[in-house]
C-alpha cells in the first residue's frame, strides 16, 4: 500500500508540474523571436523525446529474443 501511494502522489506532483510548465510555453515559444524563441521551443519538446525513448527502449527489451526472463533471473 505503502508503493502505491508513493506512487500516487509522485504521478500527481508530475502532472501538475507538467501542467504548470506547459500551458504558458507554447504562447512564449511563438510570441518570442531569435535565440530565446528557439531555446523555449527545444525545452518544450524535451520531453516529448524523453517519453519517446522511454517507451522504445521498453519495447526493445521485451520484444527482444530472450525476452525479459533472461535478464530477471
Amino acid at each position: 500500500m505503502h508503493v502505491f501511494l508513493r506512487t500516487a502522489v509522485m504521478s500527481v506532483v508530475a502532472t501538475f508540474l507538467t501542467l504548470l510548465l506547459r500551458f504558458p510555453s507554447p504562447d512564449h515559444c511563438k510570441a518570442r523571436a531569435g535565440r530565446a524563441g528557439s531555446l523555449l521551443f527545444i525545452i518544450c519538446l524535451i520531453p516529448v523525446w524523453v517519453s519517446e525513448t522511454v517507451r522504445t527502449l521498453g519495447w526493445m527489451i521485451l520484444l527482444r529474443e530472450s525476452g525479459v526472463y533472461r535478464h530477471c533471473w
